[in-house]
């Protein structure tokens, strides 16, 4: 199983949070990975953080070995599918968020958050909390 890493979940490890660190050692290399978006949420938070280059560094520590999936035409057709969707049932979530769960669906992936209520509407997706 492919477990696709939230930010939220990322920012936590960062500031120290050695369960979470442990889950995510323990996995296959493999079986880790992020998305572009999340990728792009690390970056913006470290160049807006009061020790910019560090953070930089450790965002660039962190996810050095930690597959980016593409955001391919695939996960392009599937995000305009479940954002048509969602607007017509008048659940719309944030497009970062919905472009994140449809890269990790349209690479078989589970998103791993702490905010499932982000992703919940987003049919197919698996998510779990850790």
């Amino acid at each position: 199983m492919r477990y696709c890493i939230d930010t939220n979940i990322i920012i936590d490890i960062l500031w120290g949070d050695a369960s979470l660190r442990t889950k995510i050692e323990t996995l296959p290399p493999e079986h880790v990975c992020i998305t572009p978006i999340i990728l792009a949420e690390l970056f913006k938070g470290a160049h807006l953080a009061k020790r910019q280059q560090e953070a930089i560094k450790l965002v660039e520590e962190f996810t050095h070995s930690i597959e980016t999936l593409e955001f391919s035409e695939a996960a392009c057709k599937t995000f305009g599918q479940r954002y048509a969707e969602l607007a017509q049932q008048g659940k719309l979530t944030q497009e970062a968020d919905l472009m994140t769960g449809c890269i990790a669906l349209t690479h078989n992936a589970t998103l791993v958050t702490r905010n499932v209520k982000d992703f919940k509407n987003i049919r197919g997706l698996s998510v779990v909390t850790w």
